[in-house]
């Protein structure tokens, strides 16, 4: 395995980022991977290089460059209940939108296609709760680059805005698996059903599961929610859905 932490530059300023593949020359298809929002950390570089040792080329980039680089250090049981280090997460994640993001993946789409041993054409796109909306984002303005995206627990899919991540899935091309858990908080049954029926209506290939018995960041080893039978349903999903288009 090769890795590095590197800087791209954007328009907004210098993101640091976690770089992953394999040994040999490859090439690989690329993959922009998202965090969420306790953002760049240990946790997610390790689920970067498990992705990687399925020969995918993985960018971990930290969309909260513009606040801070490196690790926030967040703490996962602190965030739940209300206090400072609650509010210092919010401040990060309303420090990004959509459409910062989308531009930033445009640059992160740039880096990966600027390697060498990424392999020509669609890259893949995943986004983990809060960077569920940014993945879909992301395909609906790069429809031509990204062939897969994927979303799990993905938080506030459906708003009442103009700018609610549903409105943009007619322009997204690229084949979608959307996962939510059972029982989430944040990403309650009702949103679940109204994303599922707006995502249908919209033309864009969809395929939606819920993972029985789950709780949000089932994902995520280090999470207390984390749940091992729904963490490797995950994975058998997301490498299928990259084998069968990249």
């Amino acid at each position: 395995m090769q890795e590095q932490e590197i800087e791209i530059i954007t328009p907004e300023g210098r993101c640091d980022a976690f770089h992953c593949y394999p040994d040999g020359g490859g090439p690989y298809p690329g993959i922009i991977f998202l965090m969420d929002a306790l953002g760049l950390r240990d946790e997610l570089r390790d689920m970067a290089r498990r992705l990687a040792t399925s020969d995918y080329n993985v960018l971990l980039p930290n969309l909260y460059y513009r606040e801070i680089h490196g690790d926030p250090k967040l703490d996962p049981e602190k965030i739940e209940i209300k206090g400072p280090e609650r509010s210092r997460m919010w401040r990060l994640v309303h420090g990004i939108d959509i459409d910062k993001v989308t531009k930033d993946c445009g640059v992160f789409l740039d880096f990966l296609s600027a390697c060498d041993n990424v392999k020509k054409g669609p890259k893949g796109i995943v986004g983990y709760c809060m960077s569920g909306r940014y993945a879909i984002g992301a395909a609906a303005a790069y429809p031509e680059s990204i062939g897969a995206l994927a979303s799990f627990y993905g938080a506030a899919l459906v708003t009442d805005g103009p700018e609610s991540p549903h409105l943009r899935m007619n322009a997204v091309k690229a084949d979608c698996y959307f996962a939510f858990a059972e029982h989430d908080s944040y990403v309650p049954e009702q949103e679940v059903r109204k994303f599922s029926q707006l995502a249908a209506s919209s033309g864009a290939n969809v395929r939606i599961e819920t993972y029985p018995g789950s709780s949000h960041g089932f994902a995520f080893p280090a999470r207390q929610t984390y749940d091992r039978v729904s963490s490797e349903l995950h994975w058998e999903r997301l490498i299928e859905l990259y084998r069968r288009n990249l």
